[in-house]
């Protein structure tokens, strides 16, 4: 029997429930009197639901209620009953959230029905932890609903025949097909809801073939065609020495079927667990996640090392801190990883050339990294010898553009994406280089040294892993990577400056030499001008004309000395563009031409013509707007471009979107409205390169205005010039630990529900640093000191909706104009670099009332509600007006006061809407006693100070009648500034003006109290 032991037998009594009402009775799960799984209604949900079906963006509840607008009682209810059906076999919503789910459809009706006791017992124990049935609830739904159609539509005897037979059963209900895909989980689940002795508690089918295949040898005739069988044989054989009820998901079985493999279940569960502060509180399936992954990297740490000829040389190191058996030290949840070192670098090296893989709640990275970036480390010395050897491992790295690396850039572009990277544990899926050559050449400059880290990484984001074969990727950074693990030892001779194949004359005269870009672009042209005779497919000499203006294009100086920038040519995608076009776009800010502003060459359908634009994606926006709201969306950020990039015009270009390229499509049409600049030239009279070069030089610092990038102020590769604004200043985990007081499990815990939630409050009583903190967790979640990406204002009993959204104000000439608030104005600004992040902070945010604040806003700033498919027409929108709304990229930060009592209770409307973190006072923290001893003060002042503020904190948060724990005292009030000399009387004088005068507020009707304190506080105080 397949039943689980661990589950309770009331879990089985409902799966009974479910099987007669959904396939015999047909009548009602809650309200066993009424005939509610009927055929008419199966076919009316069908209608009202998967005819209306909702793919876009939204919550499923809101989206369902649409799509059901219409429906009766009856129907509702059915809803209801199917909900709770689909949700029963998973574990990962707990059984308050399927419950309310449920809950929130009865209520659709006009006399809802409750749940009955045993539907409520019956969810209290999860049967896997696939968060498929929570991710794909509307697929899963539609598909039970099409399958009860299906079998109704069977005969009686046929449906009697089947319920008696295990494996017919399982074959009707695989040959079911739903309409709307992602539904296969759903079909394994109901085989085990139906027939629980039979089969497994198992949704993913892959998982079955990978249990067979791993317990073949107790199949004693082999592998048949039904795995479920096979599985049960193997369940029979097993119980003995694993116990009657095992689960296939727990150790010590699934150790021997999940070898070397992490699925997207796993990375989920350590998703979630990153959420929780200690891992005394994961759930099961999280701590059974975190062991099988690291089983998994240990495996495949181990195919790395046999690859490389084994553990003679090299060295696998697994997750610092986490033991499978204790957990995790320290209790705070973390990443987990394997590396391969060279043995002979491991005393001398820290951080030294790794072969990894990273496994985190965003998915998997691997590939090879010089070393580890020092942010990476949580210990001061071992930061501190990373910095120190970072120049002599960097320059063991080979010269750019010398054989090796040459040899080593052919291999990567024959493989998967690899990305360049600055450090590990980035944002996936992104290069700060556009080739293996730039990443040499950063990572060998006093820049690059200075940093102190490096990648050469792939990334394989939740929804990709399953597709991913591990094993395979483990061999191949082995294979790709082994002569830079091999050439970087403890005490080598770094590279010389100029590899013999590439000295500084040669490399100067290969630039010199360079084909021109028009006799290039002539060549593609043609080439494309003959492969569009025919069927689209991929030909030799088109792919390689491609390639060679690819790479022209790469070399412009403008182009060059912009690190981020990267060429994108597309001449169709299964069929032949109408207007092929060449990107140039800048990767820091956006990911794809489908959103956001780039520089683009559009070549008119006709192949005789360039225009040279700064333009517009528009493949999103029409998909969640439509042509007309796409349109205005465009027209309407074209207007409010132009007058910042205004100086184009001197170079020649065009500042409107008035060209033709010749095709009536709609994606071709998009490209002209979306064109907010341009200057075109016939194929034959392209600019020569010099010229060439000044106006893309142009075109792309109008660019980096408009999304006001200011790291664009200079190149990578030059020194900044007299006069020039640094570069923007990295921040990391690092810079963050070293100005704050807090640790480091307690900072990325904050960081990680921010970034989950996109909105979070920071709340504490006066002096906790909720200002400081806020500044710094925006730079952490920026990964840089990018002021133009921060903005910051307070909110008072004035402000209104006007300051904030959108109103009328003055306009000087004694009348009014309709001006954008400046949140308003600053998700316009983000919208124009979707890939880089932008933080809004609002101090003092109950200050103001928040209902008339923020309007429309309520609904469009929820985490969930974000981008054009919510879009919103506000309170003072014209008609034509672009709707409005709040972009992905930016995040809310909000700082609340505990103690003061003028302010305006948070309602719960904005509460669900925020994550809120409270500050506490930082008075025991060993950080905290370090710096003041760093600035001068005394350790005999600090454990005065330290004693009596956490003593009088203590005395206020058991004063719960007038003040409570919201109203301690925080310890910035004894942070010194900047210029601060320590003298005697500092102590003393802090307690007089700052501490003293809020102690009168709080006891304002007990003075006595207040001074008490006061000289409790001063009492032998020097």
């Amino acid at each position: 029997m397949a039943k689980l032991a661990e589950a309770p037998e009331a879990i089985f009594a409902v799966l009974q429930r479910i099987r007669d009402v959904s396939l015999v009775n047909f009548g009602s799960l809650f309200t066993p009197e009424r005939r509610l799984w009927t055929l008419e209604n199966l076919q009316r949900l069908h209608e009202l639901f998967v005819g209306r079906f909702d793919e876009g963006a939204g919550g499923f509840l809101e989206k369902w209620r649409r799509q059901l607008d219409g429906a009766s009682d009856d129907i509702f209810q059915l809803a209801a009953e199917l909900l709770y059906a689909q949700q029963f076999f998973t574990s990962v919503s707990g059984p308050e959230k399927k419950l309310e789910n449920v809950r929130a459809v009865l209520d659709w009706c006009s006399q809802p029905s409750p749940i009955p006791d045993w539907a409520v017992r019956g969810v209290e124990f999860g049967l896997a932890g696939d968060h498929s049935f929570n991710q794909h609830r509307p697929f899963h739904l539609a598909w039970l609903d099409e399958f009860l159609i299906h079998w109704q539509g069977l005969p009686e005897s046929k449906r009697t025949a089947l319920l008696g037979d295990a494996w017919l059963f399982a074959n009707e209900v695989r040959s079911v097909e739903g309409s709307r895909g992602a539904y296969q989980p759903m079909q394994e689940a109901w085989l085990y809801i139906v027939f629980p002795d039979s089969f497994e508690n198992i949704s993913s089918r892959k998982d079955k073939r990978r249990i067979r295949d791993a317990f073949y040898a107790v199949l004693p005739e082999g592998p048949t065609n039904n795995v479920d069988a096979d599985l049960l044989k193997i369940r029979e054989h097993l119980s003995p020495q694993e116990g009657a009820g095992f689960h296939f998901y727990r150790a010590p079985v699934v150790d021997r079927w999940k070898e070397a493999s992490i699925g997207s279940n796993d990375i989920e569960h350590v998703r979630q667990s990153r959420l929780k502060e200690r891992y005394a509180d994961f759930s099961v399936d999280e701590r059974t996640a975190y062991k099988r992954i690291h089983e998994a990297l240990r495996r495949l740490g181990q195919i790395v090392i046999d690859e490389l000829g084994g553990g003679r040389d090299y060295k696998l190191k697994l997750t610092s801190g986490f033991n499978p058996n204790s957990g995790i030290r320290g209790g705070k949840p973390k990443d987990l990883w394997f590396g391969v070192y060279r043995k002979e670098n491991e005393d001398r090296f820290v951080g030294n050339p790794q072969l990894f893989m990273i496994a985190s709640g965003r998915g998997l990275e691997w590939g090879f990294a010089p070393l580890t970036h020092p942010d990476d480390f949580s210990n001061q010395d071992l930061k501190r010898r990373t910095r120190e050897v970072a120049g002599s491992i960097l320059q063991q790295l080979p010269m750019p553009h010398s054989s090796e690396a040459n040899e080593l850039q052919t291999a990567l572009s024959n493989s998967e994406a690899w990305y360049f990277r600055r450090k590990q544990r980035l944002d996936p899926n992104q290069s700060e280089f556009q080739s293996l050559q730039d990443w040499l050449m950063f990572l060998k400059s006093a820049d690059g040294a200075r940093n102190a880290g490096g990648g050469i990484i792939r990334y394989a984001l939740i929804d990709e892993i399953d597709a991913i074969d591990l094993a395979e990727e483990a061999k191949q950074i082995a294979s790709l990577f082994r002569p830079l693990m091999e050439r970087i030892i403890a005490d080598a001779p770094p590279a010389s400056a100029i590899p013999p194949e590439a000295s500084t004359t040669e490399i100067d005269n290969e630039q010199r030499n360079l084909e021109p870009l028009r006799n290039l672009l002539q060549t593609f042209l043609g080439e494309l001008i003959s492969a569009r005779q025919g069927p689209f497919q991929k030909s030799a000499p088109l792919w390689k004309a491609i390639s060679n203006v690819k790479d022209r294009l790469e070399q412009f100086p403008a182009v060059r000395n912009r690190p981020d920038l990267q060429v994108n040519i597309s001449v169709g995608l299964g069929k032949w563009a109408a207007v092929p076009w060449i990107a140039l776009l800048n990767t820091k800010n956006i990911k794809s031409t489908q959103a956001g502003v780039y520089v683009v060459f559009l070549i008119a359908s006709s192949l005789d013509r360039l225009f040279l634009t700064l333009g517009q994606g528009a493949t999103n926006l029409v998909e969640e707007l439509g042509q007309r709201e796409a349109r205005n969306q465009m027209v309407d950020v074209a207007s409010k471009v132009r007058p910042i990039i205004s100086d184009l015009s001197t170079s020649g270009f065009i500042l409107d979107n008035h060209i033709e390229l010749g095709s009536d499509g709609w994606r071709e049409k998009n490209y002209e409205i979306g064109t907010i600049a341009h200057i075109d030239f016939a194929v034959g009279d392209v600019p020569d390169d010099a010229k060439m070069n000044d106006l893309l030089e142009s075109v792309l610092a109008a660019y980096e205005r408009t999304v006001d990038d200011p790291s664009a102020k200079h190149s990578t590769f030059e020194e900044p010039q007299s006069g020039e604004l640094p570069a923007i200043e990295p921040y990391g985990v690092d810079d963050a630990l070293s100005e704050l007081f807090l640790d480091q499990s307690a900072l990325e815990r904050l960081l990680a529900i921010w970034i989950s939630r996109k909105n979070l409050i920071l709340q504490g009583a006066p002096g906790v640093g909720k200002t400081y903190v806020a500044k710094r967790l925006a730079y952490l979640l920026l990964g840089e000191k990018d002021a133009g990406r921060i903005e910051t204002i307070q909110f008072h009993q004035s402000y209104s909706y006007e300051d904030f959204v959108q109103g009328y104000r003055p306009d000087g000439n004694g009348g009014f104009a309709l001006r954008d608030g400046i949140f308003h104005r600053f998700c316009e600004k983000a919208r124009l670099s979707p890939g880089r992040k932008h933080v809004f902070i609002v101090d003092e945010i109950n200050r103001g009332n928040l209902s008339k604040i923020l309007g429309e806003l309520m609904l469009l700033i929820e985490h969930d509600k974000r981008g054009p498919g919510w879009a919103a027409s506000l309170t003072y929108s014209q008609p034509n007006e672009p709707r409005f709304f709040v972009p992905e990229n930016v995040h809310l930060l909000g700082m609340m006061n505990t103690a003061d009592r003028s302010l305006s209770i948070v309602d719960y409307a904005l509460r669900r809407r925020f994550s809120f973190i409270s500050l506490e006072p930082m008075f025991g923290s060993q950080q905290f006693k370090r710096f003041l001893v760093s600035r001068g003060v005394p350790e005999a002042t600090v454990d005065l100070l330290v004693t009596r503020m956490q003593a009088l904190n203590q005395a206020i948060g058991n004063d719960r009648s007038n003040l409570g724990p919201g109203y301690r005292i925080g310890h910035s009030f004894f942070v010194p500034p900047q210029d601060f000399e320590y003298d005697a009387a500092w102590y003393r004088r802090v307690i007089e003006t700052e501490v003293y005068p809020l102690l009168e507020e709080y006891w304002f009707d007990d003075p006595d109290k207040a001074d008490s304190w006061r000289e409790r506080l001063l009492q032998n105080a020097p």
